[in-house]
C-alpha cells in the first residue's frame, strides 16, 4: 500500500489557502462611508470633518459665496457677470484645504487635486480626488481662500469619502508573510521527505 505523508497531501491545499487569504486581504479594503461638511465663507476655518482621513479622498463640493466685493465665486471660479460674461479662475477666493487650522496662510484645494483644474460647471458642483498628504488619519479643514472674512457670505457643502488605500496595511503584510512562510515550509517538507512509503 502506498501512503503519502500528511504534509505532502496537504501542501497543494495549503498553498491555495494561504494564497487565497493573502489575495482576499489585499482585495477587500473597502472605502468608508461619506461625511458632509459645511464650510462657511465667513470663518477662517470654514468647516472641519468629524472623521479622520488619510491618503486620497473623494470630494464633491457645491455652493457659491461672496468673498470679493460684490463678486460671487464657487469652489474654483469667479462667476460670470454682465461686465465679465466668462467664468474666471483667479487663483484666490477658491476652496481652501488643509490638515491643520486654516487662516491667512490657507492653501487652495487645487494644489492637492490629483489631475487638472475641473472645468467650469454652471451648477457649481465639482467632484475630484484630493491627496490629503497625510499618512496617518487626520481631520480635514475646508474654507474659502481669503484674508478678510467679516464681509463674506455663503458656504460650501462638501462630501468627503475615504478612498481605499493601494498600500497594504500592516495586518495585510503580516498575513502575506505568514502565507509565504507557510508555502516555503510546505515546499521544504515536501523535498526533505520521501514522496511515498511502502507498507
Amino acid at each position: 500500500m502506498i501512503m503519502m505523508p500528511y504534509f505532502a497531501r496537504m501542501s497543494a491545499k495549503s498553498i491555495g489557502l494561504f494564497a487565497g487569504l493573502a489575495m482576499f486581504a489585499i482585495g477587500t479594503a473597502p472605502a468608508s462611508a461619506s461625511e458632509v461638511v459645511y464650510a462657511l465663507f465667513s470663518q477662517p476655518d470654514g468647516g472641519v470633518t468629524v472623521g479622520t482621513y488619510e491618503g486620497n479622498v473623494s470630494v464633491t463640493v457645491s455652493g457659491v459665496g461672496q468673498a470679493l466685493a460684490d463678486l460671487y465665486s464657487d469652489a474654483f471660479y469667479l462667476l460670470p457677470t454682465a461686465q465679465s460674461p466668462v467664468a474666471t479662475h483667479v487663483g484666490f477666493w477658491d476652496l481652501a484645504f488643509g490638515t491643520s487650522t486654516l487662516g491667512n496662510n490657507s492653501q487652495e484645494a487645487l494644489n492637492f487635486i490629483i489631475g487638472a483644474l475641473p472645468v467650469y460647471n454652471p451648477t457649481h458642483i465639482y467632484s475630484f480626488v484630493l491627496n490629503t498628504g497625510s499618512f496617518v488619519p487626520t481631520l480635514l479643514h475646508f474654507g474659502v481662500s481669503d484674508q478678510i472674512f467679516n464681509d463674506n457670505t455663503g458656504a460650501y457643502t462638501i462630501v468627503v469619502t475615504q478612498l481605499a488605500s493601494s498600500v497594504p496595511e500592516p495586518s495585510t503584510w503580516a498575513m502575506m508573510i505568514l502565507g509565504f512562510a507557510g508555502i516555503g515550509f510546505m515546499a521544504y517538507r515536501r523535498k526533505s521527505k520521501p514522496a511515498s512509503m511502502i507498507a
